[in-house]
């Protein structure tokens, strides 16, 4: 069985550095996304902008009905990409040499595992993955990190990860 990583108490990541880093990702992810949206959404590349608002829609049945289709097919895929984009941008982030996401590296702050070490993708791959179910069920799995000796949030114990300070 794998040591157990302890740190000195200073060395673990204060929460208000974590939330700080996080919104920082997040403002890094969404622009690539935004962009993304927003060119479909104004039928860029197709020749048409969106028929949102326009009278009759949604719910004409005179428009065409594979080109809907095909529309709301491309909406379900865009929304796809979001959890897909999240989940590699910090499952990369943090099994780089870094061990952090940018705004993470911008905090001071690092991700490890349970030994203090690097992590590998396989292990930042669950944690990114625990971290986005987690964020999706109103963020209860964060509250615990701010009870938590070791500043761990429910993702990090289910990767066996801890975020300390650089």
């Amino acid at each position: 069985m794998p040591t157990a990583y302890t740190a000195p108490q200073a060395a673990y990541a204060d929460m208000g550095r974590r939330v700080i880093a996080f919104v920082i990702d997040l403002i890094i992810i969404s622009i690539p996304l935004t962009a993304v949206f927003a060119a479909f959404s104004t039928g860029f590349g197709t020749g048409e902008g969106s028929r949102a608002g326009q009278v009759g829609y949604p719910g004409d049945l005179s428009g065409d009905l594979v080109r809907d289709a095909a529309g709301t097919g491309t909406v379900y895929l865009l929304y796809a990409l979001v959890p897909l984009v999240t989940i590699f941008y910090f499952a990369i982030s943090q099994s780089s040499k870094a061990q952090a996401t940018f705004g993470k590296r911008i905090m001071g702050i690092k991700v490890v595992n349970r030994r203090g070490e690097d992590m590998n993708f396989a292990n930042a791959f669950l944690r990114a993955g625990a971290k986005f179910f987690v964020s999706g069920i109103l963020f209860i799995g964060y509250l615990m990190a701010f009870f938590d000796p070791e500043r761990r949030a429910l993702h990090d114990r289910w990767a066996g990860t801890h975020v300390v300070n650089r």
